[in-house]
Order: C-alpha cells, then sequence, then structure tokens
C-alpha cells in the first residue's frame, strides 16, 4: 500500500494527513437585515477560501436542508 509521506531529510517521514474539506454550517437568526437563515460552505481546509456556498433562505424547507446536509455528510465520510 502507497502512503505519501512528509518529512525532513534525515529520514523523518511520517503519513501525511488526508486532505479532508472542511464543512462549515451557520444558522443566522431571524433577523430583517438577514436574507438566508442557512448557511453551508466547503473549503479545502480551515482558514480557506470556501470551494463552495449553498444558501437556504427563510422560505426553504426544514426537510430540504436537512437532506441536504445529510447527503453531504454522507458523501465526504466516503
Amino acid at each position: 500500500m502507497d502512503t505519501a509521506c512528509s518529512g525532513d531529510t534525515a529520514g523523518d517521514s511520517r503519513p501525511s494527513a488526508p486532505t479532508t474539506p472542511r464543512v462549515q454550517s451557520q444558522y443566522l437568526p431571524t433577523h430583517p437585515l438577514y436574507e438566508a437563515l442557512w448557511v453551508i460552505r466547503v473549503a479545502p481546509a480551515p482558514l480557506h477560501a470556501p470551494l463552495w456556498t449553498a444558501i437556504f433562505s427563510h422560505g426553504s424547507p426544514g426537510e430540504v436542508v436537512a437532506a441536504f446536509t445529510e447527503a453531504l455528510a454522507y458523501d465526504l465520510a466516503g
């Protein structure tokens, strides 16, 4: 089995961490200034710009948001 390794030239090599995208899910409370109720972002690593963003407004059914987040979690789990 091949694994990617990182380390110095003295032979200290360790398996590198898998590159799993980071998911940020935000619930924004009901407020007249907010257009979105749920914001979900996926970034390649912490503190990186998001690769994509999904926004669900107040008119989005809760079942749709739940199904989306469940499918996303299932897909990222492998």
